[in-house]
């Protein structure tokens, strides 16, 4: 147990000085750029090692990747891997990336000073992030209780959840979930958090998910499809397993957290993801 303790501190370190490398290297070009996921949330981690980290995840404007892209290919940075997609921004906000930098926090990372965001917009992400992937990994709804558990006393609730009713009833639902499965216990709960009442398929369907180590990805899907079409059984148990869970269908389709039947929502989806499936196995060679 010291030996994994003592790995995962060190692979942070080493994280950690990752980071401060790029971010020095960016900050020299005059990027603007913000901090995202486990490399921003360790912080709120009773030790920041305790949260791991694959990614260096940075949110900038898409103007610029290919200009960072170009930092990225010198030999200094070989090896590091840096995720600049984040469709969560686009999709669930109307609000520029100069309104999310001008509300973000500085922070220093091994002796670098790197941009993370504020409080209020870094839960919102964390929650949307989660949804949209059917709240594939337990990971990241451990990231929403530490940060719950550390919210700052002036927390700006509606700037968290938004002008949408629909996306604040889906970030309410993750803060409860955090709340059940985790016992979390929030800063200052506002009192409709309080009188929360999830969805009663919610719960079950965050574990079910859990239970399912299968990746998501359908690219993964179309070379497995491919080398089972002949083997009938193999084909349907392939099939089966990617049947979508009923958080990632019904975010897909932008539907309510509600106590109705998601079938509908679940045909929905698996219905476009067949024709999406279609489309790569005839176009890819």
């Amino acid at each position: 147990m010291r030996i994994a303790y003592l790995e995962c501190a060190a692979q942070a370190i080493e994280h950690e000085r990752k980071i401060a490398t790029l971010a020095e290297a960016l900050n020299r070009e005059k990027f603007s750029f913000i901090l995202l996921k486990g490399s921003a949330t360790s912080r709120f981690y009773p030790e920041s090692h305790l949260r791991p980290s694959g990614d260096i995840d940075l949110y900038m404007p898409s103007r610029e990747w290919i200009r960072v892209r170009a930092i990225l290919d010198r030999r200094q940075f070989s090896g590091y891997r840096v995720d600049l997609v984040h469709v969560e921004f686009e999709r669930f906000d109307v609000r520029k990336f100069e309104e999310f930098y001008q509300h973000a926090e500085s922070i220093r990372v091994g002796g670098a000073e790197v941009k993370m965001l504020g409080t209020e917009d870094h839960l919102r992400f964390l929650c949307l992030h989660l949804l949209k992937h059917g709240g594939w990994r337990p990971l990241w709804l451990c990231d929403i209780a530490a940060l719950l558990e550390r919210l700052p006393e002036r927390f700006d609730w509606d700037r968290c959840l938004g002008p949408n009713e629909l996306y604040a009833v889906w970030i309410l639902c993750t803060i409860g979930l955090a709340q059940d499965i985790l016992r979390a216990e929030v800063s200052n709960p506002p009192p409709f958090l309080q009188d929360l009442a999830l969805p009663r398929w919610l719960v079950n369907s965050i574990l079910n998910r859990w239970s399912n180590p299968n990746s998501p990805d359908l690219s993964l899907f179309v070379d497995q499809v491919r080398h089972c079409w002949r083997q009938p059984r193999r084909l349907i148990e392939a099939l089966w397993e990617r049947w979508p869970n009923p958080i990632q269908a019904t975010v897909d389709a932008d539907g309510p957290f509600d106590d109705r039947a998601r079938l509908p929502f679940q045909l929905r989806n698996y219905k476009s993801r067949a024709v999406e499936l279609g489309r790569q196995m005839f176009t890819r060679p």
